[in-house]
């Protein structure tokens, strides 16, 4: 068997060699088609130049010298304007007619060259009317100088951008619009004239032709006499379009003067922006300029790998009065946010994430309250619960380079304690200890999805959820979500099944639809449903069972990135959850303004944002400056309860007003000031005022 493999291995270069000599022949016969253009070079012998009419289609041509006339050129006057036009000279062989082709001759196709549609230009023989083939759109061509362009001088018809005048739009269909049509050949004869050595020739009332020397002469009728209704003194092989206004566009109005420095500046004043570096860059920087160095090819040699080690993050500080549950207190805390980032090669990584200032859903800080000050400690390198660990990759890169083959699919995926954050953090939101995969990049033309993919993942710790007590060792986490462009938007689907490991009848299936999209360049929309049903048990005690549906909507202003009103609002019907949320995740509605969104520092108050039997909306104004260099977002919110008390986080109704002011200090630095108060029903009012120092490294 292996000596049979060996021979047909031996064999494979012999064959495509074959191939490739069989193939050579028809390589430049495509007219219009997706094939490399042909060669041409302004000097008359060529390496691979064919030597017979049958060697190929290989054009080598040269520029024509210029014709000698025979009269002095003749401008228009009472007898009118002569242009006189040469015969072409016929070589005296097939291999000179080759070699030296015009350039502005026909092109050089054959009738074999174009199946099934009319040879333009191939000879100067007329077309019977008759002999029409079966009808197909007949499409113009050059093979001049088709080097510049992928197909030529005459690219394939793009709809809808036709001029009335296009030859595409004025020609019969089955056939040229006049016998010996040629792209650079005067114009079909209006007439139907006889075909002459240099095309159409025709003899229009009132004109006359001579001959000298064996070229055509054309004398158009005479001009018009003084005083009268002149024709314009045109070149008789251009002719006189009717005028469409469609073929113009409406001319440029400039309110400011021309400035040529500022055209210039388009490409003279063009910058490398101040960027942030990591805070340690080992190896090869990151997103560094010049070239990149060669890499190691000890992963295999289609998965080449350039190792480096990078460490980058944030460090917040701020300081924060809150007023809640009664209390109120003053608060500074900071936070140090750690990404350990290990590349092997450009597709697989260890990455890991450190809160050292943080301590489950507790940061670093000092307390004020009635003059006592009071400093918690909370230096934790690495905590399980609030930390990430794990390595991703490829598989189809990593099996390519195992076996020396380039990848034949591609599927990313992930495995260790894993962060996962599902239609924008609404349906999930948490790091859980598992693993996960994605097929990526796949189209369904049948169902109209330009683009769509699946991932699939699956959670054995650290699964948490307020729909089990927020212990992170209560239930398992099997599921699969979908990413769909079609409709006009953007389509998520989801599905998870929560297996209850301690076997207290809280199993429960967990469903998130999502649609995106925009309306009439007007309304910015998202319509999110979160479906938790399948626990047994009674009905009050069921901690994940019922609906949640969100709709999220930004409105367009004539100032669309600087003015953006928007209102979100929702309806909880029972105990609706996430999938997983990590408790410094916050509420289901964390996303619905910034009055349900803590601060994950200093403890800042919110609006409750469970969602449970509660109904409401948030209605806010993001204000941008031009530069986007200042941000202020202003918002009010109403929170509405309902039903049973027993089964909500909310004592009452809420009312909010919220207001938030960033502005940056540099490329990496920050200064963010919030305010908010809220307004209970059966408890008492909370408020809150901050400012935060953030720098990004």
């Amino acid at each position: 068997m292996s000596r049979v493999r060996s021979t047909i291995r031996s064999r494979w270069p012999a064959l495509a060699v074959l191939v490739a000599i069989v193939a050579a022949p028809f390589a430049n016969r495509a007219i219009a088609g997706e094939y490399p253009s042909e060669e041409w070079s302004p000097n008359s012998v060529a390496v691979g130049m064919p030597t017979s009419p049958d060697a190929g289609l290989l054009r080598v041509a040269t520029l024509p010298p210029p014709p000698t006339p025979t009269s002095n050129d003749i401008t228009c006057d009472a007898v009118g304007p002569v242009f006189p036009t040469f015969a072409p000279q016929l070589p005296p062989t097939d291999t000179v007619r080759i070699a030296s082709a015009p350039v502005f001759g026909a092109p050089p196709i054959q009738e074999d060259g174009w199946p099934e549609r009319p040879v333009v230009g191939t000879t100067p023989v007329c077309l019977p009317v008759d002999s029409a083939p079966t009808c197909n759109p007949w499409r113009p061509h050059s093979s001049f100088l088709p080097s510049l362009g992928r197909y030529g001088l005459i690219a394939p018809r793009t709809p809808g951008v036709e001029s009335v005048h296009s030859a595409y739009v004025v020609a019969p269909p089955c056939r040229p619009s006049a016998p010996c049509a040629n792209l650079f050949q005067p114009p079909p004869c209006a007439d139907g004239g006889a075909c002459g050595p240099g095309g159409c020739v025709s003899t229009p009332t009132g004109s006359a032709t001579t001959s000298v020397g064996g070229n055509v002469a054309q004398t158009p009728p005479p001009c018009a006499p003084p005083g009268g209704d002149r024709p314009p003194c045109i070149d008789p092989r251009a002719q006189v379009s009717p005028y469409d206004p469609g073929d113009f566009s409406p001319d440029p109005c400039g309110g400011n003067p021309y400035d040529p420095c500022a055209a210039q500046g388009v490409y003279g004043d063009k910058h490398l922006n101040p960027t942030q570096r990591p805070l340690i860059e080992w190896g090869m920087p990151f997103y560094d300029t010049g070239p990149v160095p060669p890499p190691s090819l000890e992963f295999g040699p289609t998965n080449p790998s350039l190792p480096r080690f990078y460490l980058y993050g944030d460090y917040r500080s701020a300081a924060a009065y809150n007023d809640q549950n009664g209390v109120d207190k003053g608060v500074l805390a900071q936070r140090l946010n750690l990404e350990w980032d290990l590349w092997i090669t450009s597709t697989e990584r260890f990455h890991m994430f450190t809160g050292p200032l943080q301590r489950g859903n507790n940061f670093q800080r000092v307390e004020f309250n009635d003059g006592d000050a009071e400093f918690f400690n909370e230096m934790d390198f690495f905590n399980a619960d609030t930390d990430t660990a794990f390595f991703e990759g490829d598989l189809g890169y990593m099996l390519g380079g195992w076996t020396g083959k380039y990848a034949q699919f591609d599927m990313p995926f992930t495995v260790g304690l894993i962060p996962l954050l599902f239609q924008n953090g609404v349906w999930m939101e948490d790091a859980i200890v598992g693993a996960a995969a994605t097929i990526p990049a796949r189209n369904n033309p049948y169902l109209d999805w330009s683009n769509y993919d699946i991932t699939f993942f699956a959670g054995f710790d650290q699964v948490t959820s307020p729909a089990f007590d927020d212990n992170p060792g209560g239930p398992h986490v099997f599921g699969a979500t979908t990413f769909i462009e079609a409709k006009g938007g953007y389509i998520e689907v989801g599905y998870a099944y929560l297996d209850d490991s301690d076997n207290v009848g809280r199993s429960y299936s967990n469903v998130g639809i999502s649609y995106t999209r925009r309306y009439l360049n007007l309304l910015s929309n998202s319509m999110r449903v979160i479906l938790n049903s399948g626990q047994s048990g009674p009905t009050d005690e069921r901690t994940a069972n019922g609906v949640l549906l969100i709709a999220e909507n930004s409105f367009l202003t004539p100032w669309p990135y600087n003015v953006i009103p928007y209102i979100n609002v929702w309806t909880g019907i029972d105990n609706p959850q996430s999938v997983a949320r990590a408790g410094a995740a916050g509420g289901v509605l964390r996303n619905t303004g910034i009055l349900f969104e803590s601060d994950n520092l200093t403890g800042y108050p919110t609006l409750d944002a469970t969602a449970a039997n509660t109904y409401g909306a948030a209605f806010g104004l993001d204000l941008l400056s031009p530069e986007f260099t200042h941000q202020l977002v202003l918002e009010a919110a109403i929170v509405e309860v309902y039903g049973d008390p027993d089964l909500r986080n909310a004592a009452g109704n809420e009312f909010g007003l919220g207001a938030r002011y960033q502005v940056p200090l540099s490329n990496a630095t920050l200064l963010r000031f919030d305010a908010m108060h809220g307004f209970l029903q059966n408890a008492d009012d909370v408020s809150g005022i901050r400012a935060e120092f953030r720098w990004k490294f």
